[in-house]
């Protein structure tokens, strides 16, 4: 697919006419209106959520939204482990997950700033067999470290 976020519809419907890739949209509004009505003028084949910066639960209700216009979620993620484990959880929650978006390059140390890292085997998220919260967190003094 095609990722495109803009702010002015009409770019995105430009988009759509012009190429026969389906087109991602969504990860820069952070209203349920503004991502309704993306929905409503047919301009998402794929949603692509920050549920990050929307909030888990306008997230959620974006996602069952979307489902009722048979639209896929693909949930943004670009901030490293934490943001990996919250999108995965968040992804167990609705019933439209197109794919997990991960983000693997990354700072040579990023792995030692947490304590259960993400396990992808064959495609699949696996969490950890025992975990509490989001199912990982920061080394605070690790972090410091590396100046962060």
């Amino acid at each position: 697919w095609i990722e495109l976020d803009h702010e002015n519809p009409s770019c995105i419907k430009l988009a759509r006419q012009l190429f026969t890739s389906r087109i991602s949209t969504g990860e820069n509004e952070s209203s349920l209106l503004g991502l309704t009505n993306l929905l409503t003028l047919n301009l998402a084949d794929i949603f692509g959520l920050d549920m990050q910066w929307i909030g888990l639960s306008t997230a959620l209700n974006a996602a069952l939204i979307a489902s009722e216009y048979n639209c896929n979620i693909s949930p943004h993620n670009f901030n490293g482990h934490l943001s990996t484990f919250m999108s995965a959880s968040f992804s167990a929650c609705i019933p439209n997950l197109g794919l997990l978006e991960y983000d693997f390059d990354d700072v040579p140390w990023r792995d030692e700033v947490f304590n259960n890292l993400p396990i992808i085997k064959n495609g699949k998220f696996h969490f950890p067999e025992q975990f509490i919260g989001w199912g990982t967190e920061p080394i605070i003094n690790k972090l410091i470290s590396h100046d962060i």
